[in-house]
C-alpha cells in the first residue's frame, strides 16, 4: 500500500509516494478518495508480466460489474492484451482477425472469465488501448468535471475522435442502434457517478440542469428508504401548493397599493399599474387559474 500517493504525469493508473518518490505502484483498486496499490518495481509498472496483467484484470473486471471507473477499465484492457497476443500466437496469424483467431480469443475470454464483456466494448477498449497516450494527454486537458463523468472506453473512444478528427464532415453517420448503445452508456456513467458521490456522503449529486428523473433517483437513494422518499414527495408537493401563483401575487400588489393609498399619495402611473393588474386577474379568473 502507499500512504500519500500522487498521479504520474500522462501515467493513467501509474502512481508513486509523495514521501518516497522511489515506492512506485499501479492502482489496482480505485476509489473516490482512497485507493488500494500495489508496489512494483520500475521494469514491472510499463511491463507487467502476463500473469500480473490477467491477475489484476479478473479483480477489475470483477469491481467493474458494479461500478465503472476509467482506472479498472484500463487494467482490463491491459490484460486484454496479452489475450489478444496469446490468441493470435494460437491461431498462428499476424493479425487479430478472422475465425481461428476470433475462436482463439473466444476461448482465451471463457477461461479468464472475461466472456460477458460486450463486443462493441471491448473493440473500443482495444481502440483505446492502442492510443492510450494520445487520450491519455487529451484527458488531461480536460476540466475535471468533465473528465470524471468519462469513465467507460465506448463514450471515451468516441469523444476522443471527434475531438481529434481533422474532418468532422468525414465521419459516418452513427446508426440509430449505436446511438441507443451510446445513451445507455451514458445513463451507466451517470448512475456510476451518482453512486460514487452518494457512497461518499457528500458532493454536488445534482443540479437544476440534471433530468427530474435523475434528480428523483438521487433524492429516493439518499432517503435510504420508500417510506421516507413519499413523505419527502408529499412534503414537495404540500410545499408548491402554498406557493402563490400569478393571480395570488397580482391580487396581493394590488391590495398593497390600496393600503398605500389611504396613508399616501399615489401616483396616477400606479394606479395606471394597478389597473392593469385587475385586467389582468379578470383574465386569469375567467381561465379558472
Amino acid at each position: 500500500m502507499v500512504a500519500n500517493i500522487v498521479a504520474v504525469p500522462g501515467g493513467q493508473d501509474k502512481v508513486f509516494d509523495a514521501a518516497d518518490p522511489a515506492r512506485r505502484g499501479k492502482i489496482v483498486k480505485a476509489g473516490p478518495e482512497v485507493s488500494e496499490v500495489e508496489v512494483l518495481p520500475d521494469d514491472r509498472l510499463d511491463n507487467p508480466t502476463e500473469e500480473e496483467a490477467i491477475r489484476l484484470g479478473i479483480a477489475a473486471w470483477d469491481r467493474l460489474r458494479g461500478n465503472s471507473t476509467f482506472a479498472d477499465w484500463i487494467v482490463v484492457g491491459a490484460a486484454h492484451r496479452f489475450g489478444r497476443t496469446t490468441a493470435m500466437h494460437d491461431a498462428r496469424t499476424n493479425k487479430p482477425e478472422g475465425g481461428g483467431y476470433n475462436a482463439a480469443f473466444a476461448a482465451w475470454a471463457r477461461k479468464f472469465g472475461f466472456a460477458d464483456l460486450d463486443k462493441g466494448d471491448r473493440a473500443r477498449l482495444f481502440n483505446v488501448m492502442d492510443n492510450l497516450k494520445e487520450i491519455g494527454a487529451w484527458l488531461d486537458k480536460l476540466p475535471l468535471k468533465e473528465r470524471l463523468r468519462l469513465n467507460h472506453p465506448s463514450s471515451i473512444w468516441r469523444r476522443w475522435k471527434a475531438a481529434t478528427a481533422e474532418n468532422k464532415n468525414s465521419e459516418q453517420k452513427v446508426s440509430p442502434q449505436q446511438m441507443l448503445k451510446d445513451e445507455l452508456v451514458r445513463l451507466q456513467e451517470d448512475n456510476d457517478r451518482m453512486k460514487r458521490e452518494i457512497e461518499r456522503g457528500g458532493g454536488d449529486l445534482w443540479n437544476c440542469n440534471d433530468r427530474p428523473r435523475d434528480i428523483a433517483r438521487i433524492v429516493i437513494q439518499q432517503c435510504k428508504s420508500k417510506t421516507k422518499a413519499e413523505k419527502v414527495a408529499r412534503e414537495m408537493l404540500k410545499t408548491l401548493n402554498k406557493t402563490p401563483g400569478e393571480r395570488a401575487a397580482l391580487e396581493e400588489q394590488i391590495e398593497a397599493v390600496r393600503q398605500r393609498a389611504v396613508k399616501e399619495h399615489v401616483s396616477s402611473a400606479e394606479w395606471a399599474d394597478v389597473d392593469r393588474m385587475r385586467k389582468r386577474v379578470k383574465r386569469l379568473q375567467e381561465m379558472g387559474r
